[in-house]
């Protein structure tokens, strides 16, 4: 180093000093994004580059490096603020740009128009953020949809404490006020009367224990002077018969509302999980429009126009889940009876019914046999699971427990085998079981 050449004035080629202190060599500074338009030069330590001590400020001390742009732009906001407020505005008074207020807003657009392109990468994002509660995003609720949950059992409060926390606007309703005090101190909004209810929301969602329930909280708001029921959608997710459904529909629909059918497929734990779903019937448009704003409860299955459809396919997966559950206990009935307690058996009947599927196929597989009516009985027939089921009714007999169920199995083997199909597979019991067009 002692024997490079110096300037003139004393410093390395390659050097300057600018604003009073000493720089180091070119290539040991480089251009940083600015913040709010700087323009400074940082140092950049790495590369092989070493602060040298008392070389250069720290950069909070550094004072910022005066660019031509930056100079003109601080000379032309000196010119401004010596010229009269009123050659420097538009017309209209300081609203307008006139005066202090005038000022402020023209300085603030022109820092916006020249901040670094990195800067203004930052300030879009900002816009479009949403807005961060604890360490979820969610966004602001005035942009959701008010929602009315009338009944409030295990599943309606599971209903409105999830759409709450979907950021919509939720007033409920309950025969028995105190079950809302939780949703309400959670920020729900507690209506009077269910004529109220339907008043506050667009969309009104009944869960109730059956539908005649509906007609006994909806019947008198039908003569509610304001007309509430008139432009509303009622979602009926309560439990009933595809029929019961149908006749609702008509019903809404004479009183200016749309209904829509639904049957939740989870219990209340498990609603606004991903487990969820929902089945949904009912005129496609609406459902459409409204579709979003369900869709925080489960994951919707729309079925067709028909309103019974949601029902039907609701009650038919509830066959199989209540008939399943009443054979385990069943079955756990006949184990225990014999001293055995219940954990040595319950687990290996959960996997048996897991295991189902790999022994008769998925569902489509299933269904085109059934469809084609072909029940060959290569691997089991209908006559051996009807000896099976024959060894059930009398273990059952013998243990004390009740027969109810197992007769009811038995009687479909004895049915089959008694038309003809006892050579055939075990799925010719569909045609015993199945209605006759």
């Amino acid at each position: 180093m002692g024997h490079q050449q110096l300037r003139r004035d004393g410093r390395r080629p390659g050097t300057a000093a600018r604003h009073g202190h000493a720089r180091r060599h070119v290539h040991d500074v480089r251009r940083l994004p600015a913040r709010r338009g700087d323009g400074r030069l940082r140092g950049c330590v790495g590369d092989g580059v070493h602060r040298a001590a008392g070389a250069l400020p720290r950069r909070h001390d550094r004072p910022a490096r005066r660019s031509r742009r930056n100079g003109r732009r601080q000379g032309l906001h000196r010119r401004r603020a010596a010229e009269p407020a009123v050659h420097r505005g538009r017309p209209g008074g300081p609203a307008a740009g006139h005066g202090r207020a005038g000022r402020q807003r023209g300085g603030a657009q022109t820092r916006a128009r020249h901040r670094h392109p990195a800067d203004r990468r930052r300030v879009r994002r900002a816009r479009h953020r949403p807005h961060r509660r604890g360490a979820e995003e969610r966004p602001v609720s005035a942009t959701r949809t008010p929602v009315t949950v009338i009944g409030l059992g295990p599943m309606g409060q599971a209903m409105a404490a999830t759409l709450m926390r979907a950021g919509h606007p939720v007033t409920v309703w309950n025969r028995t006020p105190a079950r809302a005090d939780d949703l309400v101190a959670a920020g729900a909004t507690r209506a009077d009367t269910p004529a109220d209810a339907v008043a506050a929301s667009d969309v009104v969602i009944l869960s109730l224990t059956d539908y005649p329930a509906m007609y006994d909280i909806l019947g008198p708001v039908v003569d509610d002077p304001r007309r509430v029921l008139a432009g509303r959608v009622l979602v009926n997710l309560s439990s009933d018969t595809p029929d019961a459904s149908r006749a609702a529909a008509e019903w809404a629909a004479g009183h200016g509302a749309d209904f829509v059918t639904g049957g939740v497929m989870v219990p209340a734990p498990a609603v606004g999980t991903p487990a969820a779903h929902v089945f949904y019937s009912g005129p496609k448009a609406v459902f459409d429009a409204h579709e979003p704003v369900l869709r925080p409860i489960g994951r919707p299955a729309y079925l067709g126009e028909d309103p019974g459809l949601a029902q039907l396919f609701y009650q038919a997966h509830l066959d199989v889940f209540l008939t399943a559950l009443a054979s385990l206990l069943h079955a756990t009935a006949l184990v225990t009876a014999a001293g055995v307690p219940a954990g040595d058996f319950l687990p290996g009947a959960l996997d048996l019914l897991t295991d189902i599927p790999a022994m008769i196929g998925d569902g489509r597989e299933l269904a085109r046999e059934l469809e084609a009516g072909e029940h060959p009985g290569h691997l089991s027939t209908a006559r051996m699971m009807g000896a099976t089921a024959d060894h059930i009714v009398r273990t059952s007999q013998r243990a004390g427990v009740d027969l109810a169920l197992p007769d009811a199995v038995k009687s479909y083997y004895d049915r089959a085998i008694a038309a003809g199909h006892g050579d055939r597979n075990w799925t010719a019991l569909f045609e015993v079981v199945r209605a006759r067009p």
